[in-house]
């Protein structure tokens, strides 16, 4: 299980001093196509999938950023101090990292895996976790439903209209 919004609500870099230099960028990917390699391949292939994907993209970071799974084949990416051109590049690289990726377990050779991945930044696309997360996750949506195997931003909020007053939640 991924811990990304205690480790949010406490960054572990030193000089920082707010959620905002802390975290720039959340990435949401998904292993597409997973419960194939469960159904055709077993669940041990598919954990070994899993924990492969999860290899690759830890050398795929850096030490100042996190990856973890965070619920099924859904993996979160958080990206300390890059904005969104750097997260956009960094996604795409995971990504073609986790496509060039070969797997053979227990002497058969697994499919390709592809990931999806959904891309946010903080605050623009969300000033607190839950709307951050939601963006990312839309993102990480439109990119499995444009084809998969592929990188998507998350849209801009709408802006209030001229003379809207805003209201706390």
């Amino acid at each position: 299980m991924c811990f990304v919004a205690p480790r949010l609500r406490s960054p572990r870099p030193r000089r920082a001093r707010s959620l905002e230099q802390v975290l720039a960028q959340i990435g949401e990917a998904v292993i597409d196509h997973f419960k194939r390699f469960n159904d055709t391949f077993g669940h041990d292939a598919g954990d070994f999938v899993l924990s492969s994907v999860a290899r690759e993209m830890t050398k795929q970071i850096r030490l100042s950023d996190m990856a973890c799974r965070y619920g099924g084949e859904e993996m979160a990416v958080v990206l300390v101090d890059t904005d969104l051109e750097h997260a956009m590049e960094r996604a795409e690289a995971l990504r073609q990292a986790i496509r060039e990726t070969n797997l053979t377990h227990r002497g058969q050779s697994l499919p390709v895996p592809t990931a999806s991945f959904g891309v946010a930044v903080y605050p623009q696309h969300g000033t607190n976790i839950a709307d951050f997360v939601k963006a990312a996750d839309r993102a990480l949506y439109a990119a499995k439903e444009s084809g998969r195997d592929r990188v998507c931003r998350a849209e801009e909020p709408a802006a209030a209209p001229a003379g809207a007053v805003s209201t706390p939640p």
